[in-house]
């Protein structure tokens, strides 16, 4: 599902997870993983 795009929270939740314990050690399958670092950078250079 996070390969997909779909938000972790929606994933979270159709699971029956915590945001905490489950779902976020999966956060780097999502296309928008470190795209805030990655844009920051972007703007330095």
């Amino acid at each position: 599902m996070a390969q997909a795009g779909v938000s972790l929270w929606d994933i979270a939740g159709y699971l029956g997870h915590s945001m905490q314990t489950t779902t976020e050690p999966y956060a780097h399958h999502h296309p928008d993983y470190m795209d805030r670092a990655r844009e920051a950078l972007d703007r330095r250079v």
